[in-house]
């Protein structure tokens, strides 16, 4: 329509993608290597991030030693450290997010929803975006724990 001369567009808007920081440790923790079994470093219990300071180093944990390394959640999401109780150390990180599929017909079978279900109850449901225990730590069974 404007090469028609029907109408005059205002002149288009230059936008700068923003770049968003790739997290990094400011400084390194301290590594303590954590060979032992399950009885011995538990019990285990994972430590929400509220802090900006945990927050930027639970990103800096993603980022360096998760494959995927760290990428911003879409939606709704939620940070953890898994910490040995009887060691006081942290053994890896958690998030989940609660930007569930849509529609994804064989949750919705195995679970029994139908449309009206699906659509009152979809934000309850989560999805492990990422979880990492960190390289240092040898410990059987600790994933499944």
């Amino acid at each position: 329509m404007e090469s028609y001369d029907v109408v005059t567009l205002p002149a288009k808007k230059k936008y700068k993608a923003r770049v968003r920081r790739i997290p990094v440790f400011v400084e390194h923790p301290k590594i303590i290597p954590v060979n032992d079994t399950l009885d011995a470093i538990g019990p285990i219990s994972l430590q929400r991030i509220t802090s900006k300071k945990d927050r930027e180093e639970w990103k800096a944990y993603i980022q360096t030693y998760h494959y995927l390394g760290y990428k911003h959640p879409v939606g709704v999401h939620i940070g953890y450290f898994i910490v040995s109780e009887a060691r006081k150390q942290k053994l890896g990180c958690l998030i989940f997010t609660a930007s569930a599929a849509w529609t994804l017909a064989p949750r919705d079978e195995l679970i029994g929803w139908d449309k009206k279900h699906r659509q009152k109850l979809l934000h309850l449901i989560i999805s492990n975006n990422r979880f990492l225990i960190f390289p240092w730590v040898k410990v059987s069974n600790l994933a499944s724990h």
